[in-house]
């Protein structure tokens, strides 16, 4: 998953870029209020694809933060 793939990239390749896809997913019942979402909305994801989601990108925000 995430894990491994930032692991190895930081261990390969030091100086390679990667970009994470989020989806709206992510925001879960935030969505459903019918407004535009921002990247400052709280995130309730509501099923596993979005939990998966929202996970690995806070995994790659701490892995970016610390290396």
């Amino acid at each position: 998953g995430p894990l491994n793939i930032c692991e190895v990239l930081r261990d390969r390749l030091p100086n390679c870029k990667l970009i994470n896809i989020g989806s709206s997913e992510e925001y879960g019942l935030t969505a459903l209020q019918g407004v535009a979402l921002h990247e400052e909305d709280a995130c309730l994801p509501q099923n596993p694809y979005a939990l998966s989601k929202f996970a690995a990108g806070q995994l790659l925000m701490q892995m970016s933060q610390r290396y």
